[in-house]
């Protein structure tokens, strides 16, 4: 977008430049052409580049021809073009904002925006001035009421902010592209006055990296909506369509109301199930888990196969589910491959991004307590997150979902921090779900006897999200019997150095007659139930 301001700023810049020195109108617009067409090389011909080399050459040649010139014509040919050599355009962010932006202009500006009757006398220079105000104000609402859906289809979420950024990056940024220019010029034989103006370009951007990261930090910077249906941005298009060909005839008030109408309609989601969902994060764990009342919370969130897996995959699933706020983070252990994105999360946590409220990890003996497990508690507690400790019997409820801890039990000590994970028991209606971290070896033993010992399970669990990544030393045959699962996740990568799965686990799920879902296989794997009922939802 960026790019094809400036190409309109320098092609109009140069064109009034050579008209001032009396170059014959049709030599002025070839010069100018070039000049753009030469800066559009420069830039890389990106989307916006080429519409704006397009309109901007329309534009001219009417002029040069006589001809009248209609923005809207320009942009479509602009679009033709572009989509002829790649048709894939369609799909791309870069284009949409691009060629939305301008549509919005054309098209909802007018309709949000009605020129009042120019007064006359001194009161005119008030007016003149509030009659800009409006019409930026228009242009901005126009301009965002298009992205909005493109904002959410790619990124998830909305920067509120960009609205008022835009009324002052826009306007100096023809500044910023003017003074550079000069200082360009300048710079080789009058250094200290090329310095000196350079000073103003070295304020604006000061002003626009500040307001950027004052944007970024506050709370309401970004509106985290998720990612919309299709069938939503379609007919939330058809409205703005509708709007922008009889708007013109609509009342204020009924212009207000159709806004939001489609506004409610773009940002509706419907939670009425319980879902389960385990990301593919490669070689390690993160679940995410979303109550039919509408709460989030996640189980563990690292990697060891995939780089920086909180910016990556987790940030963006989570914000594409349209999730502000974690109610929990339930870190099972304290291995890299179960928390290092969840350190990102914290991080972005008091920045404006998703916020949590309780970090909650097995309470563990202070031997057991590695130097990676106090670092949680001390990132936590600097991200002003509450720490707090599950062992075996407590649990909390979410309406008719009730999560239990069966592993470890209070002040558990052991060397190996696989053996004290936290196993959590999910019970919603008749569905029964295992969440077993990397439990293996005692910390197993320990957690079947008490399953016998407390029954607490009734009858085969529907769900059981299978220990260390499918390793052939966990989730043992005796633990199979006892649990009979109908459906088994396991979260590795594609290719890893330990054989998860381990072929030895998979027999066993295989005799126990066990459904089997395998991330490396089959992507991200969802379930939804309402309680009774089970369906299966997976990315590939």
């Amino acid at each position: 977008m960026q790019t094809g301001m400036h190409i309109s700023i320098i092609g109009m810049g140069l064109y009034k430049l050579l008209m001032s020195l009396r170059v014959p109108n049709k030599l002025n617009v070839f010069i100018c052409i070039g000049v753009i067409w030469c800066y559009g090389i420069m830039t890389g011909m990106g989307a916006s580049a080429v519409r704006a080399i397009v309109m901007f050459g329309l534009h001219f040649v009417a002029r040069m021809i006589g001809r009248t010139y209609d923005m809207m014509t320009a942009l479509s040919l602009a679009a033709v073009l572009l989509l002829i050599e790649q048709p894939r355009y369609v799909e791309h962010s870069g284009f949409l904002f691009s060629f939305g932006a301008i549509a919005a202009l054309c098209l909802l500006t007018p309709v949000l925006w009605e020129k009042d009757r120019k007064p006359r006398g001194s009161v005119g220079k008030l007016w003149k001035s509030v009659h800009r105000m409006r019409q930026a104000l228009a242009s901005g609402a126009a301009v965002a009421l298009v992205q909005l859906p493109i904002h959410l289809v790619f990124y998830y979420q909305f920067p509120i902010c960009s609205i008022l950024i835009n009324l002052i990056v826009i306007p100096l940024s023809t500044i910023v592209m003017y003074n550079g220019m000069f200082c360009m010029l300048t710079g080789g034989f009058l250094p200290v006055i090329a310095r000196k103006a350079a000073y103003i370009n070295s304020a604006i951007l000061w002003v626009y990296e500040k307001s950027c990261m004052l944007c970024e930090k506050a709370s309401y910077g970004n509106i985290i909506a998720g990612k919309p249906e299709r069938w939503q941005v379609e007919v939330y298009i058809l409205m703005l369509v509708i709007l922008s060909a009889v708007g013109k005839k609509m009342s204020s008030w009924w212009k207000i109301q159709w806004i939001i109408a489609a506004l409610a309609l773009l940002m509706f989601r419907h939670d009425g199930a319980l879902s389960i969902t385990v990301l593919d994060v490669g070689q390690g764990d993160g679940i995410y888990i979303r109550s039919e009342a509408g709460m989030h919370y996640l189980i563990d969130g690292g990697s060891t196969s995939k780089s920086d897996v909180g910016n990556y995959q987790l940030l963006p699933y989570l914000k594409s589910q349209g999730v502000k706020r974690l109610e929990a983070v339930f870190v099972t252990h304290a291995d890299g491959d179960h928390y290092n994105g969840i350190e990102t999360l914290m991080e972005a946590s008091d920045k404006g991004g998703i916020r949590i409220l309780d970090l909650i990890l097995p309470d563990i003996g202070e031997s057991a307590r590695s130097e990676a497990y106090e670092k949680l508690i001390r990132e936590a507690k600097e991200h002003r997150i509450d720490v707090k400790y599950m062992s075996r019997g407590q649990f909390f409820e979410n309406g008719e979902m009730r999560v239990t801890c069966l592993h470890p039990y209070e002040d558990y000590n052991t060397l190996d921090a696989n053996e004290y994970s936290l196993v959590l028991y999910l019970r919603y209606k008749n569905f029964q779900a295992l969440f077993t971290g990397d439990v293996e070896g005692e910390g197993e033993e320990e957690l079947k006897r008490y399953i016998e010992k407390s029954s607490i399970l009734q009858g085969p669990i529907s769900l059981l999200k299978v220990a260390h990544h499918g390793s052939g030393n966990s989730t043992g045959e005796d633990l199979l019997k006892l649990l009979d699962p109908q459906l088994a996740l396991i979260s590795c990568a594609e290719k890893n150095s330990y054989g998860h799965p381990h072929p030895d686990l998979l027999d066993r799920l295989e005799n126990q007659e066990c459904i089997v879902y395998i991330t490396k296989d089959k992507g991200a794997i969802t379930v939804h139930t309402d309680g009774r009922k089970i369906a299966v939802e997976t990315f590939r």
